[in-house]
């Protein structure tokens, strides 16, 4: 692995003829805008680029300039001069955007998240930075390109995404100049709300049910829901909003949804105002930011996953209200139990930090 900044990474682009694009599944915004900004910054210098995206573009994004372009991993093995992945630590190839096994190509790995491990061949990695559509916007300016409405639409989009419409914490000045100069160049920032903030009837079916589900803990400071998609289809959904509703209903720190698909793996996403979310995500072998963050479970029982962080987060509220959880075991995915095993609270290290907390 070889840390590198924004001219290295720049420099190991332009010396690549063929470049492949890859990010993460369930695609968010940043997602998609870096990787079509991306896309169309190497359209302008002539290269041949492909975007690997193995989930289907959703409604919510097909208004954003080159995201058509994506296609899924092909079934022969692939070869290029680069791939450049994109919002996601390589580390955790369940949640890759493509088939690493059919790509052979080195990895330059760009991301904003402070979790990630730092494992591709190298790796551009700005924790600071609101969302890793940033880091585009500057390959834009180093490489002198030109930014088009619609490369300038993508990156909005990112931008817009991940600081929750200029309302979270890594919403600062910086990000407020960066969205002037977006606007400025031509960026679409009405078809980015209207897109991004409309809801489709299926997401009110599923948001119903959400809150059916929604229990409290912790004098309300806490507040936990979950769905399972044989109860209902929640696999064409956007479901970061609901996560994102329930840590604004009042009294709310913490926010946790857990989803479960046909196939049985359980995503568990992360909200907070005041708590460091990450690091119990990183501890259950996801990650994210200090205060959104997420993980998987390939297979499961959505009540052991539930009582399993509701122990991690037991050690931040202080109480010993969950004193043994279902720890989640990964070399025992073939088990009939799904992997999870009882084990003695993996969150009792006290110099993981966790019991400290970081708010």
């Amino acid at each position: 692995m070889v840390r590198v900044d924004g001219r290295q990474s720049l420099e190991l682009i332009n010396a690549a003829r063929q470049v492949i694009i890859a990010g993460h599944r369930q695609p968010d915004g940043d997602c998609w805008g870096s990787m079509a900004g991306l896309c169309g910054l190497l359209v302008q210098k002539g290269k041949q680029v492909r975007m690997f995206m193995d989930e289907p573009l959703t409604d919510q994004y097909r208004f954003l300039p080159f995201a058509d372009r994506a296609e899924k991993t092909p079934e022969r093995p692939v070869q290029a001069d680069l791939l450049v992945l994109l919002d996601i630590d390589l580390a955790n190839r369940e949640r890759l955007s493509y088939d690493p096994a059919k790509v052979t190509a080195p990895v330059l790995n760009i991301d904003h998240h402070p979790t990630n491990g730092a494992t591709a061949d190298y790796v551009w990695l700005e924790p600071e930075r609101a969302a890793t559509a940033c880091l585009i916007d500057e390959l834009i300016r180093l490489g002198q390109g030109r930014l088009t409405g619609e490369l300038a639409t993508c990156l909005y989009t990112g931008l817009a995404c991940d600081t929750g419409f200029f309302r979270n914490r890594n919403t600062s000045a910086e990000t407020f100049e960066l969205a002037g100069r977006l606007a400025v160049a031509g960026a679409d920032v009405w078809a980015v709300s209207e897109n991004l903030q409309r809801v489709s009837q299926q997401f009110v079916r599923v948001m119903s049910e959400v809150l059916q589900t929604v229990e409290y803990h912790w004098r309300g400071r806490v507040a936990l829901a979950a769905v399972r998609a044989d109860q209902i289809d929640i696999e064409t959904v956007d479901t970061s909003e609901i996560v994102s509703f329930l840590r604004i209903i009042d009294g709310v720190e913490t926010a946790v949804l857990l989803k479960q698909s046909r196939t049985g793996s359980i995503r568990v996403s992360f909200r907070s105002g005041s708590r460091d979310v990450g690091k119990l995500a990183q501890k259950l072998g996801g990650g994210g930011h200090r205060y959104a963050a997420g993980c998987t479970f390939p297979a499961g029982d959505i009540a052991a996953a539930r009582r399993m962080v509701l122990a991690g987060l037991a050690r931040e509220y202080g109480d010993q209200e969950y004193d043994r959880i279902i720890e989640y075991n990964k070399t025992a995915r073939d088990d009939q139990s799904g992997g999870f095993v009882e084990a003695e609270a993996i969150f009792a290290a006290p110099d993981q930090g966790w019991a400290r907390g970081n708010a």
